[in-house]
Order: C-alpha cells, then structure tokens, then sequence
C-alpha cells in the first residue's frame, strides 16, 4: 500500500469523491498512489488469469487421456465378446459333427473319482472336465464329455490371441463344465455343484436374455474356479431352439484395474456400474470418497454358492452424503465440481459402454 500525505489520508477516510478527484489533479502523491494500485491490480489479475488457464489446459489433457483410455479398454472388451461369440459358434459345429468327432476321442483319459463325478483326471495341455453327480450319469451325458473334447484348440485359441482373456469354459445343461487352462476340479468344485443355478448360467437364458445375444455379467464376482474376482461375458448355444448350454469368457477385474492404473498416469478414478455398483477405486480416492469399510481379509473367499453372488455395493446408497450427493448429479451430467470437506473437487464420468461401466476421474489433482 502507498503512504498518503495527510491531506489525502484525511479524504480518503471521509470517502469525499469530489476532494478524491481534485486531489488526482494537484497532489503527486495521491496520483502516483492510484497508479500503483492499479498496476498492481492488473499484475494480480494477469497471475490469476495465467493459473485459471493453466489449470483449464490441465484439467482438459486429463480428459483427452481418460477418454482415450476408456476408447481402447473397450475395445479390448468388445473383442473378448466377440471372441465369446465365436466359441458359441464353435459349440454348435462340434455337435453338429457329433459322429466324426467322436471318432477321434481317446475315452481312456476320462473316469469317475470315489464321489461319482466324471472328469479328465491328468492334464494334457488342454481343457478339465467336470460332471457334477447332481445328474445321473447316463451314456447321453458321457457323450456329451467326450464330444466337447473337441472344444479344446478353440479354447487354446482365444486365451493366446485375445487380449485379457482369464479363462474360458462351456457349461452344459446337464451340469456339465469344460474349462480352460486345466486345472484339478476335484479341490474347487463340489461333487453335487449345480452350475444351472448359478448367474453365469441362467442369465443366458432366453427368460433373462430373449435376444440370445453375447451379454457381460459386469458386476464384479468371486470366480468358483479360483481365478479371483472377476466379470464374465456369457454366450448362450442353442440346439434346434432348445438352449444347450452357455459359453463363459472370464476377465479379471484387478487387470483391469492395473491396466487403468499404467495408462491413466496416476490420474485418481473410481468405477461404477451405470446402476452404481462399485467395482473399483483408486487408491488415492479411498481418503477421499471413504466409500465403504474394508472387509477383513477373512472374508474373501470362493462363491462356492449362488447366494454369495449377491456381494455388490451401490453407490447411490452409500453413508457418505458427498458420494450419494455426486452419482446424483451424475445421472444428469457428465462433469460437476461438488464440496467434499471444505474443499471442493472437480470430477469428469467417461463411459465404457461394452459392459455400461462409468469412470469418474478427480480432475482437481
């Protein structure tokens, strides 16, 4: 601030405007007082003005990589459906040459263990089976094992060709399983597992899914085969209209998340299901958005039962009032700046549309 004289401290006190303009005129230092402040005024300015547009520029490359990564996870997704779709084709050619294929099948690698479900006991570089005792083992069904043996080259190849592909499988309507990479069922699956009850079955069906399309189950679940957690795309296989079975493709949701965390650069995100169930966070986000308490590590295990598929947490329900507050406005918009604290954030949703996930990104980082 510039020291007055006293006469133009008297007038600025008394706030005279008339005095104020003729003091301009005839006192140097009230006019080089007024010059000052008005430079410092537009150097102020300018500063602030420089930092708005940086953040601006800033807060728009974050949204140019988001979106970018968001592009390509999915595509990347979009193939993997498309791969599904592929094997449901591969299904119904394996029975429609049900005779030649049968020719060439070595029945000696499969047998039944003590408990009477009916499997390939030795790995030989391609699927397991898995015939639950919930059915009678009839020759209809051993067929069944033996003609799906054939499955194992398109198995091999979509997990070696397309990217993110955890495990694929064929399930049967007789609860028969096909999976692949092999692995010993008899320590993962009970002997009376019935694969129909469970959603990566019937959510194929033509009651849950008439269009008989490729569908994502995106909500994240605990894999009964031990692969971890995961989301599955699901293509039904129907025979002379009648619905066969189901082919799975698995993902892995950590993946996912790892390959969110290289690209995004450490920009903050949370991901959520467009009906707000939450699959994902940040980690530097947890402090932030505290969405929920971590369960102990006691309590992660296998869905070894339909019921415990039934985990989720919505976000349009959660105890904080800032994040209920925040999927709120994002029902309607796809950016808004909300005051969590006493500060206030800027966040941006960007959608992957193939499995209709929403990330939402803190820009104010």
């Amino acid at each position: 601030m510039f020291h007055c004289c006293v006469v133009c401290e008297k007038y600025l006190i008394l706030g005279d405007m008339e005095e104020l303009r003729s003091l301009y005129r005839r006192c140097p230092c009230f006019k080089w007082g007024v010059l000052t402040l008005i430079v410092c005024a537009g150097v102020y300015s300018g500063f602030a003005w420089h930092d708005a547009s940086r953040k601006s520029s800033e807060m728009a490359k974050k949204k140019r990589l988001v979106e970018a990564v968001a592009k390509q996870i999915d595509k990347k997704l979009m193939r993997i459906r498309e791969a599904a779709e592929w094997l449901a084709l591969k299904v119904t050619e394996v029975y429609a040459q049900k005779q030649r294929s049968l020719q060439t099948i070595d029945k000696a690698a499969f047998s039944q263990d003590s408990t009477g479900v009916f499997l390939k006991r030795l790995p030989d570089g391609g699927s397991a089976l898995f015939v639950s005792t919930i059915f009678p083992l009839t020759e209809d069904i051993r067929e069944v094992a033996y003609l799906t043996e054939a499955l194992n080259e398109p198995f091999k190849k979509v997990c070696g060709e397309v990217d993110g592909v955890l495990q694929v499988y064929y399930n049967e309507k007789h609860c028969l399983t096909r999976i692949f990479p092999f692995f010993d069922v008899t320590l993962q699956f009970d002997p009376q597992l019935k694969i129909t009850d469970f959603p990566f079955y019937y959510l194929a069906d033509d009651r849950h899914n008439p269009q008989k399309s490729a569908i994502w189950m995106n909500e994240p679940y605990v894999d009964p085969a031990g692969r971890g957690i995961v989301i599955s795309v699901l293509a039904p296989v129907y025979i002379d209209s009648e619905l066969e079975g189901v082919v799975g493709i698995d993902v892995c949701v950590h993946d996912l998340q790892a390959a969110l965390d290289r690209e995004l650069k450490d920009v903050p995100f949370l991901i959520t299901t467009d009906e707000g169930a939450f699959i994902s966070i940040h980690k530097r986000l947890e402090p932030l958005l505290d969405l929920y308490p971590k369960p102990p590590a006691s309590d992660i295990g296998y869905a070894t039962t339909p019921q415990a598929f039934n985990t989720s947490k919505n976000l349009f329900m959660s105890p904080s009032r800032a994040v209920r507050k925040l999927f709120r406005l994002f029902s309607t918009t796809n950016e808004c700046a909300i005051k969590i604290g006493h500060d206030t954030f800027d966040f941006y949703k960007v959608s992957i549309p193939e499995i209709k996930w929403f990330m939402l990104v803190n820009l104010s980082e």
